[in-house]
């Protein structure tokens, strides 16, 4: 695939016959990680004992991956005697809605014009596949209805965002 061996294998078959075979990489293995969307040559070669071979070769487009995050909650608490409130805790499921692996290294919440970072272990999320965060918070801000995005990245490229209208403090 694009240039690289990714599996060799040997099988007989009699000269005037035709058979089908599937090659597969077994449960959860792949032959090849598609590394980000684009166009990807794949090339089957057949070769016979007495020398000779025959490749075919087709171009495979994969869009990349793309990050959706959905069930995004929030819990705050006020801060007695004072017009502030603590966000206490951010959580929300995160879905690779791609057709390539997501990679993703930092959470970023942002809210009242200040961001706040979480930088997890370098996490892979196959496609398809969703999983349930909750990243460390530490945020203070003014009572009242605000705007809160929040930000999946990889490096600096941002995978995934939402911003979701809440209410910090008055006992919410």
């Amino acid at each position: 695939m694009n240039g690289q061996t990714v599996d060799e294998g040997s099988g007989l078959l009699d000269a005037s016959s035709s058979k089908e075979r599937t090659l597969s990489a077994g449960f959860g293995d792949a032959f090849y990680t598609v590394p980000e969307g684009g166009s990807y040559d794949v090339t089957l070669t057949l070769s016979g004992q007495s020398g000779w071979s025959t490749s075919t070769t087709q171009t495979v487009e994969f869009d990349g991956p793309s990050g959706q995050i959905t069930g995004l909650d929030t819990y705050f608490i006020d801060n007695y005697d004072t017009s502030t409130a603590d966000l206490s805790s951010v959580s929300f499921n995160l879905q690779n809605t791609g057709d390539v692996v997501l990679d993703y290294d930092t959470i970023e919440i942002e809210m009242g014009g200040t961001t706040v970072t979480d930088s997890p272990i370098s996490t892979t999320l196959e496609p398809g596949r969703s999983t349930y965060i909750s990243p460390s918070v530490d945020l203070t801000v003014s009572e009242g209805t605000q705007e809160l995005t929040v930000r999946v990245l990889e490096g600096s490229q941002t995978v995934a965002e939402t911003t979701k209208t809440v209410s910090a403090g008055d006992g919410e």
